[in-house]
């Protein structure tokens, strides 16, 4: 599997992976517009996970990983660590201290992945968007 940047005119892949996977904003976004560079894309034949990395110091984020749902047990765990990993080391390459991020109850592991790597539960609550454009 490999691990890499996602570029500007990958939206609708980023959307049909969204779609797949049943995550509800699917249908806010226009993902035809260019992505920001700050997707990770998770792939072998095909894309497999995603994960929003948003840099910032001290504190950079990572949110909205969303794995394809025709990923077995196994593969779900591999593309988790890996996004999450690779997340990580981007963000302490850009400068960040500090890790945050929403762990979704849809993706349990992702919370189990972070609390083993020493993350720690700060808060709960719910996420909240809202359309700017």
């Amino acid at each position: 599997m490999q691990v890499r940047w996602a570029v500007p005119h990958e939206g609708p892949v980023l959307g049909a992976l969204f779609l797949a996977s049943g995550t509800n904003i699917t249908t806010w976004i226009d993902w035809s517009r260019p992505l920001a560079l700050n997707w990770l894309l998770a792939e072998t034949t095909s894309i497999r996970g995603c994960l929003m990395v948003n840099f910032g110091a001290p504190i950079g984020r990572l949110d909205y990983m969303v794995l394809h749902p025709s990923c077995s047990h196994k593969e779900r765990a591999v593309v988790m660590k890996a996004l999450a990993y690779e997340g990580m080391a981007q963000l302490k390459r850009h400068g960040s201290q500090y890790v945050a991020c929403m762990a979704s109850d849809a993706y349990p592991q992702f919370a189990q992945v972070l609390q083993k790597r020493g993350g720690v539960i700060t808060d709960h609550g719910p996420m909240i968007m809202k359309r700017i454009d």
